[in-house]
């Protein structure tokens, strides 16, 4: 029997799941937008046993342009049984969608959230920069730089290169 064959099908079968349940994860999210009454449920009666983290980073990235169903699945989620725990790469997937919508205050509860669990990165620190360069708030960016060390972490000579990339990216050479 070749195993690789077996493997490859396995994985590719969960990949068809993966992407058959989060399609109509997010149709049930976008059908009850502003009802969060009923939101809950409806997730609750969908029937999903196993939540994974591809399962949730899949569904994080199909609603990257909706910051808050985003939310609201990050946290439904959460209290799933089974579930592990989120990541830092699920708490970024969810940082970059609540960005779009210029959500900072919720994003820097969840960095927050994110310190206590030991998961917050100097990748964060980047996307929250580059959002508020494009949302042409240079000062908040490079307080946002400031922030890391209040987070534990030491700037280098790469998070400085960042930061320069990131302003000269977005036309703002005058801060750099």
């Amino acid at each position: 029997m070749n195993t690789q064959v077996l493997v490859e099908t396995t994985e590719e079968t969960s990949n068809l799941e993966i992407s058959e349940d989060s399609e109509k994860l997010c149709k049930i999210l976008t059908a009850h937008m502003g009802d969060s009454s009923s939101l809950e449920h409806s997730l609750d009666s969908f029937g999903i046993t196993n939540v994974s983290l591809p399962l949730v980073m899949e569904v994080l990235k199909k609603l990257s342009n909706a910051g808050a169903l985003a939310l609201t699945f990050f946290r439904w989620v959460e209290k799933k049984e089974g579930y592990n725990k989120h990541t830092n790469e699920s708490y970024n997937a969810l940082i970059e969608a609540l960005d779009k919508i210029k959500q900072f205050n919720s994003i820097w509860d969840i960095v927050e959230e994110m310190k206590r669990k030991g998961l917050v990165t100097k990748e964060t620190f980047g996307l929250i920069m580059r959002r508020y360069v494009w949302c042409r708030k240079t000062k908040e960016a490079i307080k946002t730089f400031k922030k890391m060390e209040k987070f534990g972490m030491k700037h280098e000579l790469s998070d400085y290169n960042r930061l320069i990339d990131t302003l000269s990216k977005a036309r703002h050479v005058q801060r750099v």
